[in-house]
């Protein structure tokens, strides 16, 4: 695969023409600080490529020259049938999937363990949804408890209950994660079959797996396993800036409508630098040999698993009965106490950074998650391998946050409706919306969270 990098070429060739600009933004692509700090000189070279819709720069949403060209590289790189940078962040491209495949009042399939911002679509444009709950990954006590990955039997089942309700709209899509930000991969392939065959969409939000079309060790990306809508956040796996994405349409039916609800989604001052920086990471990622960095990936985890206290978390039968698979660039760690109970995800964090600067993606309940990256190096693996071997034999006392959320002013939520979308953050999915019944398992959920030290986002009552 290659990458030719059209807006960037245009940028600087558009920049050295010294052109004299009357118009928007305000710094007018002048140096303002000549011996300012390392921020301000980062924000001075920065300035000269700021640039806006004027003639030789074009237009993302009418695009006809550099950035239309880059756009045919995408399709062509990825096989789809159209290929959008999206400025605002696998955010703006969701809420545009879901804008694109449904209308008021319409039922939407969602898995449970979607982002924050699946959840918002649904509420915000009057959908129905009807929850699908990822398979159980795990049941002893040996593993954290995590979500795997969603099934077709359990979309069958859902659709046939649906299906037998006379009262029933139309179903016209479903959205699901996949990878999980655990690295949980569903049956993308299995469950698009199964969907088209009852004519309904399937949006993928592969936010987390921009980088599997690249890395043929790999899970494939729903891309070229048959979803009609992908979207992938390129600053979280690739070498992006933050608040970049891609849009993927694999269904040619959906791309005038897609652009329809981008004009209602998107920013209408569009960046360049993130454009030039999707543009860049595409064509870096085209370029990259990752033979050496899969070596070194594997060879880590491989000595991460000959821990003793602490333990990463990989394909199993569970996982494998699901059909489902394990992204494992993604490194989900947990750590035992000597008596075999679990280090929260919160210590664990903690004590990553504190005794070797290392500071992880997030902590769950009682375990966390790094992202590794084609950009890790073998010196990145060593010094994480170093750092938890010297943890493995560490003993750590317990952690416990002791706040003014007691556990019985959690229990007297059981049986009460949810007057917010309650979450914590990240991962970011809704524990319970508006409207929804306290359950005790979703009250057991936030005291664990809390225990755990995780600051739970939404007003309780």
């Amino acid at each position: 695969m290659k990458m030719k990098r059209y807006i960037a070429e245009s940028l600087i060739q558009y920049v050295s023409e010294e052109k004299y600009p009357w118009h928007m933004p305000g710094h007018k692509r002048k140096s303002l600080w000549e011996n300012g700090s390392g921020i301000q000189e980062m924000l001075k070279q920065a300035m000269q490529y700021d640039v806006t819709e004027v003639p030789g720069t074009d237009d993302l949403f009418c695009p006809t020259a550099c950035i239309k060209e880059s756009m045919n590289e995408l399709r062509g790189v990825y096989g789809t049938a159209k290929s959008y940078y999206v400025v605002n962040g696998s955010t703006g491209a969701i809420l545009t999937a879901i804008a694109a495949c449904a209308k008021q009042n319409d039922v939407i399939l969602v898995a449970r363990n979607c982002h924050k911002s699946v959840y918002n679509a649904v509420q915000m444009l009057g959908l129905r949804p009807v929850y699908i709950e990822p398979e159980n990954l795990y049941t002893d006590e040996v593993h954290p408890k995590l979500a795997g990955p969603v099934t077709v039997s359990h979309i069958r089942d859902a659709v046939a209950k649906l299906q037998r309700d006379e009262n029933a709209t139309k179903i016209c899509a479903m959205v699901l994660t996949s990878p999980s930000y655990e690295g949980i991969v569903s049956d993308i392939a299995g469950i698009a079959e199964y969907l088209h065959k009852q004519d309904i969409k399937l949006i993928v939000d592969e936010a987390h797996g921009a980088h599997l079309p690249f890395i043929c060790e790999l899970p494939d990306s729903a891309v070229s396993l048959g979803a009609d809508l992908v979207v992938q956040s390129l600053h979280k796996t690739m070498a992006a800036l933050t608040q970049t994405a891609l849009l993927h349409v694999c269904d040619a039916s959906l791309i005038e409508v897609v652009e329809r609800w981008m004009q209602v989604f998107m920013s209408s001052s569009p960046s360049y630098i993130f454009l030039c920086s999707m543009e860049e990471a595409v064509a870096r990622a085209c370029k990259t040999d990752t033979s050496s960095y899969i070596e070194n990936l594997r060879g880590a985890r491989s000595k991460i698993k000959e821990l003793s206290s602490i333990h990463l978390l990989e394909v199993s039968g569970v996982l494998a009965q699901a059909r489902g698979c394990l992204d494992e660039t993604r490194l989900v760690l947990w750590k035992n106490h000597a008596d075999g109970t679990r280090v929260s995800g919160m210590q664990f964090l903690r004590l990553l950074e504190e005794q070797g600067n290392i500071v992880v993606e997030m902590a769950g309940a009682d375990y966390v998650v790094l992202i590794s990256t084609m950009e890790d190096t073998k010196e990145d693996f060593i010094h994480l391998c170093d750092v938890l071997e010297m943890l493995d034999s560490m003993e750590c006392g317990s952690y416990y946050d002791d706040t003014e959320d007691s556990e019985e002013r959690f229990r007297q939520l059981i049986g009460k409706q949810a007057v917010d979308n309650i979450y914590v953050y990240p991962p970011g999915s809704y524990l319970i919306t508006p409207g929804e019944v306290f359950t005790k398992e979703i009250v057991e959920q936030l005291i664990a969270y809390k225990q755990a030290g995780k600051a739970i986002r939404g007003k309780l009552l």
